[in-house]
Order: structure tokens, then sequence, then C-alpha cells
């Protein structure tokens, strides 16, 4: 093979590749729709306890959550289901907890499906009348849940 033909089939593949990489990003739109945070912005400075997040959908499809999140472990701490109002904004609090020290903390916006929908609304409404708020641990199906995006916030006393 000479290198006009290898230069030639690497730009077939990288071709091939960004249009596999539009392709999914269409397909991802198209079955769940478009919801995205626009507030606040990934690495934002917070105060701990309640945090104000917003954002905006197009096209929404199915149950969206804000979860928090803590490291590879699969503890999630579900916060609430997201209230997608007609104007195509939304806005929810999210509890990043207490902190004494500089922390960071990870807001999951995630879309789930009717079943992960039902388990997620018993899991807080359990929490609730038990008063407790330890994380809960999880590994669903991605037919169920997917990580729609994902903010960072460094969470300062």
């Amino acid at each position: 093979m000479g290198i006009e033909t290898g230069v030639a089939a690497a730009h077939t593949a990288i071709v091939a590749g960004e249009s596999i990489y539009k392709g999914w990003g269409w397909f991802k739109k198209w079955r769940y729709g478009k919801v995205v945070i626009t507030h606040p912005h990934n690495r934002a400075v917070v105060q701990p306890e309640w945090v104000d997040v917003a954002g905006t959908h197009r096209g929404a499809k199915g149950h969206y959550w804000l979860i928090m999140a803590r490291g590879d472990g699969g503890e999630y701490w579900p916060s609430r289901r997201i209230n997608l109002l007609q104007d195509g904004e939304w806005r929810e609090k999210v509890n990043v907890g207490s902190a004494s020290a500089p922390k960071t903390s990870v807001v999951l916006l995630v879309w789930v499906s009717d079943f992960m929908h039902s388990i997620l609304e018993v899991i807080i409404d359990r929490n609730t009348r038990a008063k407790y708020w330890g994380a809960v641990k999880m590994n669903p199906p991605k037919k169920h849940f997917s990580i729609v995006q994902s903010v960072v916030l460094n969470v300062v006393p």
C-alpha cells in the first residue's frame, strides 16, 4: 500500500466517523428531544445547600430528572423531576449539601423511561417520609436511564 492510498483510507475513515457521530446526535435529538442546563454553568462557584438550576427545552420526549452524583461508584441522590414549562424553559432547585470546606458537586440532567421515572418517584416519596437522604446505589440499563448533560459545581462555604 502506497502513502497516497494510506492517506486516502485514513481520510475515508475520518469522514465516516464524523458522519456516524452526527447521526448519533440526530438520533438522540429525535428520541429524547433537546433539554439543556443553561444555569449555572460548568465549574460555577455556588453556596452550600439550595442552588437554582435552569434550562431550556425543545421537543422534549419522556421524563427528565436532576440527579446529584458522586464519583464512579454508582451513588446517586435523586433530586427532582424537571417541570417543562410551555415557554420552552424550566427552573428547579437542587441541594448540593452542606460544606465546611470547599468541595465539588455534580448535577446530572437525566432522561428516564416511564419505568425508571416511577422508581425515582417512589424513592423520593420514601426518603421524604423517612427523612432519609442517603445515596441510592444503582446501575440502570441505558434504555431506562441516559445522562443528557452534567454540570460540575464548586461548592464554597
